[in-house]
């Protein structure tokens, strides 16, 4: 059984041992009733992970595309739903719909009670910590998104899944070569992945429609010493303004952040 990301839970014989990345603590509880009674609900340890003072950054999340059963319970237990292939959003969506009727109903994606408050951690591109608070999954959502305007590169995690924008993710080489074609991916992952290929210096980087490749100053002079041009551009931008004035300043000179870029 998966708990959250990177937690796997077995049960021999009321003994639950739980393997979290590298780390192995070992909880042993002794039940005094018969049969084992395996609890709907359990926090996840990545919360500890993702918020502790260590390296925040360090915590890799990742919203499950697989489907699981998706259970709603009233509060006095009688079963208001059991889909028994549903996505993590379609289950989401389906407790939402009970928020006014039923609002002590309970709702489980697989062994993820989605319907109580859970912690949001919100943590920027460079791994500062934005925000972190105990919250629905729609509170940290609208959190997520305001927080994006000034940092785009974050990623945000509620309940130790990571609910922010996902999109395409297009890395190509100078010269036109795939690098890296992701389909559901979020803006940070993207950027991670388009720093990865620095031997690439000329590639694009695309998240969705953003070239999130590094911006630099582009500046263009010409033979005799007048500015041609100087802008702040992707490097291969800069690369193809520069053959922009081949013919009428074949001696012009082309930097990006200091760099020859005329070819």
């Amino acid at each position: 059984m998966v708990l959250g990301t990177g937690v796997k839970v077995f049960n021999y014989n009321k003994v639950v041992v739980s393997f979290v990345g590298s780390f192995f603590l070992i909880f042993i509880f002794f039940q005094g009733c018969s049969g084992d009674q395996p609890a709907k609900s359990q926090k996840d340890s990545t919360f500890q992970d993702l918020a502790s003072n260590n390296n925040p950054a360090t915590t890799t999340l990742s919203l499950p595309t697989e489907k699981a059963v998706c259970l709603i319970e009233g509060g006095a237990g009688a079963q208001l739903s059991n889909s028994r292939s549903s996505t993590f959003d379609d289950c989401n969506s389906r407790c939402s719909e009970f928020d006014n009727t039923n609002p002590n109903r309970k709702c489980f994606f697989g062994n993820i009670d989605i319907s109580r408050t859970q912690r949001c951690a919100i943590i920027g591109g460079a791994g500062a910590k934005l925000s972190l608070f105990e919250g629905s999954r729609g509170t940290c959502n609208l959190a997520c998104k305001a927080l994006a305007i000034k940092h785009p590169n974050l990623s945000c995690a509620w309940a130790g899944l990571e609910i922010a924008p996902q999109g395409s993710c297009d890395i190509k080489g100078g010269a036109g070569s795939q690098l890296v074609q992701l389909f559901r991916d979020t803006r940070q992952a993207c950027n991670i992945e388009c720093r990865k290929h620095s031997s690439h210096p000329n590639r694009s980087c695309f998240w969705k429609s953003d070239n999130i490749a590094e911006v630099g100053e582009c500046k263009i002079v010409g033979g005799a010493g007048r500015q041609l041009f100087v802008n702040l551009e992707h490097r291969k931008s800069c690369q193809d303004k520069c053959d922009e004035y081949s013919s009428s300043n074949p001696n012009r000179n082309c930097l990006w952040n200091n760099d020859d870029v005329k070819l």
